[in-house]
């Protein structure tokens, strides 16, 4: 059981990382369209419960990962 709960620690870190860098970010250097992607996966992992499942933290990391990577600059 203590195993478990490192990990769920350590995934809720990784989303709270993710957060950070999301927040550092200047939402004028994006388009739109992959922006608004970003800010929905953020939106829902800030909507996380203390005692999420970890497979909820799990997803919600997942979506911020692959909301950052498909961040697209826009041509200035």
């Amino acid at each position: 059981m203590h195993g478990s709960e490192s990990s769920t620690l350590a995934t809720s870190s990784l989303v709270n990382v993710l957060l950070e860098e999301a927040a550092a970010l200047d939402a004028a250097l994006y388009t739109e369209s992959s922006w608004q992607a970003l800010e929905a996966a953020v939106v829902e992992a800030n909507a996380l419960p203390a005692d999420a499942a970890q497979e909820t933290i799990d997803n919600a990391a997942a979506q911020l990962r692959n909301a950052f990577e498909s961040l697209e600059q826009k041509n200035v």
